[in-house]
């Protein structure tokens, strides 16, 4: 058993870091569920009537099942008082237990099919099927994630396009910028179709949610029985009362699907919202207040008119934070690379030469600087010494204790969650 469901999560949880680095946490949440509802379908499973028998029976003798009579799918209650089959008439000697057992646990009946007419066990199809029918749900749920996980992140280089964004620091000694900036422009310019496939995946994943959510909730509160600890089966014109099926714990089981599977709807309404509307995701609130700033911008094609890019961001910058989405498009445009760092607007020369430091009001820094979950730290460079500054909210002033001939040329970084994201050269300061 643990050696299955450690398959069971590998299948189903195991992803490559270049995947997980695209998964959001709401994503990351649906993956457990599913996970958490296969697990469940297999605890349950052993109780299916179709690997055991999972029933008992004892004959009907005397008035033991007129409990049964008052259900209107049976017979009438004074049909059924009178019936030979209640009142024990029946022999029931010729009939071997086993085989009475074996018989009820394999010919089952619904309740739909009125009065005692077939043979079999009297049961709901929810009861008789609940193992097949909760692994049914986990399976459509995998079945709807997965092949989008393997398939469309295989129709273009997720691989690549992670290397790019996440794991090479463009502002190291060892990375040719320009031809990062290349690579990087002819990778994303390849995403063209991930939009519509995630927005159709999640669609069909609430659906696929919805869906059972309804079914199981009608067919509880229709099934008068399913709280039941005992079913009537008829056998050869002989009635038996049966038990076996743990509707206590099927009762359990359905309660917990039920209310995972509404949180993975819900999930999904969420993850519908978040991707028809741009607006919700962080990375956009910040590359739109750039892109107001500035009519002309060499991202125009490769990001705001490109669906699939946004929406690739968007979940990078949703899983690991906003620090690499930004630090790549600050490196395919030099104006955003300067808009993320502060102005100098003011340099008071002397014996020191004291620095001050602004963030435009509205600007994408400063919005980043108003973000709970960015923490932005600055680092001013010249010669062999480096200031550190955290992050201030319209103007700081920065004293180095050397003349500006000395001082130049400046460079200075700005630093999200630790990771550089922009860094401008200062060759001149004129005011």
């Amino acid at each position: 058993m643990a050696a299955l469901a450690g398959d069971l999560s590998k299948a189903i949880l195991g992803q490559s870091d270049a995947a997980k680095a695209f998964r959001p946490w709401w994503d990351n949440i649906e993956d457990n569920i599913v996970y958490s509802l296969v697990v469940m379908s297999l605890l349950v499973a052993p109780t299916t009537f179709i690997l055991t028998s999972t029933v008992d029976c004892t004959y009907c003798v005397k008035n033991e099942c007129i409990q049964h009579c008052d259900n209107e799918h049976f017979m009438t209650p004074d049909t059924c008082i009178n019936s030979e089959v209640i009142n024990g008439i029946h022999d029931e000697s010729s009939l071997n237990n086993l085989f009475v057992r074996q018989y009820c646990s394999k010919s089952v009946r619904s309740y739909e099919e009125l009065g005692y007419v077939h043979e079999g066990l009297y049961i709901s199809v929810l009861v008789a099927y609940f193992p097949y029918i909760m692994i049914l749900i986990a399976g459509i749920l995998v079945l709807v994630d997965r092949p989008f996980v393997l398939i469309l992140f295989k129709s273009f280089n997720i691989e690549q396009i992670y290397k790019l964004l996440v794991t090479d620091d463009p502002f190291t000694e060892k990375l040719d910028k320009k031809k990062e900036t290349h690579e990087m422009l002819s990778c994303l310019g390849t995403v063209t179709k991930y939009y519509r496939s995630y927005l159709t995946r999640t669609i069909i994943s609430m659906l696929a949610s919805i869906i059972p959510i309804v079914i199981l909730v009608l067919q509880l509160v229709n099934d008068l029985y399913f709280d039941k600890l005992a079913f009537v089966c008829q056998v050869h014109g002989r009635l038996y009362a049966c038990a076996g099926y743990p509707m206590e714990f099927y009762w359990l089981v359905l309660v917990l699907y039920i209310s995972l599977l509404s949180v993975y709807f819900l999930l999904n309404v969420w993850n519908i919202c978040w991707v028809l509307f741009p607006g919700m995701r962080e990375i956009n609130k910040i590359m739109y207040r750039y892109r107001a700033m500035n009519m002309s911008t060499t991202l125009e094609k490769i990001y705001f008119k490109n669906k699939s890019v946004q929406l690739l961001m968007g979940l990078l910058s949703s899983s690991g934070g906003v620090a690499s989405p930004l630090r790549s498009m600050a490196l395919m445009d030099p104006f955003l690379n300067d808009a993320l760092v502060p102005n100098i607007t003011n340099v008071a020369m002397g014996t020191s030469t004291v620095v001050t430091f602004s963030i435009v009001n509205g600007s994408p820094l400063d919005h980043i600087a108003q973000c709970k979950n960015c923490y932005v730290t600055f680092c001013l460079e010249y010669g062999s010494e480096v200031v550190h500054f955290q992050e201030f909210k319209t103007i700081q002033n920065i004293t180095l204790p050397s003349s500006v001939d000395n001082i130049l040329p400046l460079q200075l970084s700005t630093s999200i969650n630790g990771k550089i994201v922009a860094l401008k050269k200062i060759e001149r300061l004129e005011f």
